[in-house]
């Protein structure tokens, strides 16, 4: 079984405050940025997931919220949730609407809202970002789905990579594109390709094979800048790496990279950033989901 991660939620009863905090200040504004998940219903209501906060250029993680009554949880709260406190929402990098916290005196409720009611601000099943940073980088072309060549592509970089990986020529003809997505990825004037594939040979041994791959066109090819691969050896051992989103995080002009790594009993979002003067990129940043 996995954990279920403990959201955040907005609107329409989505987030109370805790008792413990009742005595804290509100409209304390946020000393450092701090980066949360966001999604959205299909009623509008918006979600946020705390990721990481920003200090001094570096990413750390947020307090436990599964440890209401801890101090540093409590501050946490006072400085990013009180009444008026605003939000830019992303997505895929680009600045989609912004959303403000209004409170409910009679509920002692928070509540976070989008600049033009509930519209939708994020696509259904997908997920973007919440800042107090401002994202305004213009993107090349914000065509997300691959061209049928494109996934053609990527479906022989990941039966490749599986094959390197060991995995018999016989399961690679049942390789799956869980998700694919075609991104320009700051600073790169080139298209790359984004995705999570799989192998279910759970008819036979009871598992699934998992691969995660950026891939960056070059020339008239496409060509892997970054491969994450879990060949299981059973059930327990299954995991799997999906893209949430990405985005400018720093303002320096490169985009990094959030992934979502699931496992068995266990869940983790990672950062990953492009090495210096390198296509390859590399890990900056991992934190564990909450469950409580």
């Amino acid at each position: 079984m996995r954990p279920h991660l403990l959201r955040i939620r907005f609107a329409t009863v989505l987030f109370s405050l805790p008792s413990t905090t009742d005595s804290i200040p509100k409209n304390i504004p946020p000393r450092q940025p701090v980066w949360f998940i966001a999604s959205q219903s299909s009623k509008g209501q918006l979600y946020l997931d705390p990721l990481s906060k920003n200090e001094g250029g570096h990413l750390v993680p947020v307090p436990d919220s599964c440890k209401p009554d801890d101090s540093a949880y409590k501050k946490f709260v006072a400085e990013n949730f009180g009444s008026g406190q605003a939000y830019n929402i992303s997505f895929r990098g680009q600045f989609v609407g912004s959303a403000v916290f209004s409170e409910s005196i009679e509920e002692r409720k928070s509540y976070l809202v989008a600049d033009t009611g509930m519209r939708k601000l994020l696509p259904a099943d997908m997920n973007g970002l919440a800042s107090i940073d401002a994202i305004s980088h213009s993107r090349i072309d914000r065509r997300l789905t691959p061209r049928p060549s494109e996934q053609a592509a990527a479906k022989e970089i990941a039966a490749r990579s599986f094959k390197e990986a060991g995995v018999p020529a016989a399961l690679l003809t049942k390789i799956t594109v869980d998700k694919l997505e075609r991104a320009y990825l700051l600073p790169s004037k080139r298209p790359s390709l984004i995705g999570s594939f799989s192998i279910d040979v759970s008819e036979e041994e009871g598992f699934v094979h998992s691969l995660f791959l950026i891939a960056t066109k070059r020339g008239t090819k496409y060509r892997s800048d970054f491969i994450w691969l879990n060949i299981s050896r059973g059930e327990i051992d299954s995991e799997k790496m999906e893209l949430v989103d990405y985005a400018d995080m720093f303002g320096s002009g490169q985009d990094e990279i959030i992934v979502d790594l699931l496992l068995y009993e266990n869940r983790f979002y990672r950062i990953y950033e492009r090495k210096k003067g390198s296509s390859d990129w590399e890990q900056i940043f991992e934190a564990q989901a909450p469950f409580c």
